[in-house]
């Protein structure tokens, strides 16, 4: 559609000094619309993404896999994996992966193909990350995140946790 906008102005000679205000307008307009056109279809990815946690959240309870409090508390900890306790993958997950040969995006290593491009990933040896880390609630402590305890008050190291639970 504002491409045949674009076709349009080149056909008239913009270049004219009183049309060059209408031809910096013509252009904004379309790089607003280019940057809408981003922003709907990340709208119809996050919907689908949605749907799609959804739908398997509720096959998960239907067949009596996973509890909704199991499933909360695996996301708690998928999001405590970068130290945070913030909604999101932080940056230590992708920063930890390596990236896409085609478009540069973090790769999961679990998968033969990038998620984002398409691309084949060669399978190579797996080489040792670096143990996740995360920081105790209590006693602001760095500890490996296999040795942590989620509870009410956060991400807690072992001793805390034990702490909080003979109490």
């Amino acid at each position: 559609m504002f491409e045949d906008r674009r076709k349009f102005g080149s056909l008239l000679n913009l270049e004219d000094p009183n049309l060059t205000e209408v031809r910096e307008n013509l252009e904004a307009l379309a790089d607003q619309t280019d940057v809408w056109d981003a922003i709907a279809k990340l709208e119809q990815r996050f919907e689908r993404l949605e749907l799609l946690v959804e739908g398997l959240k509720s096959a998960l309870c239907a067949q009596n896999i996973l509890t909704e409090h199991q499933i909360a508390v695996a996301t708690t900890r998928v999001d405590l994996a970068d130290g945070l306790e913030d909604g999101r993958i932080g940056p230590l997950a992708a920063s930890l992966a390596p990236p896409c040969p085609s478009c540069a995006r973090p790769l999961n290593p679990k998968r033969a193909q990038c998620i984002y491009c398409g691309a084949a990933v060669l399978r190579q040896d797996k080489a040792v990350a670096p143990e996740p880390k995360a920081t105790c609630a209590r006693c602001t402590t760095a500890v490996p995140q296999r040795t942590t305890w989620y509870s009410e008050d956060g991400l807690l190291c072992d001793p805390c946790y034990r702490q909080a639970d003979d109490v």
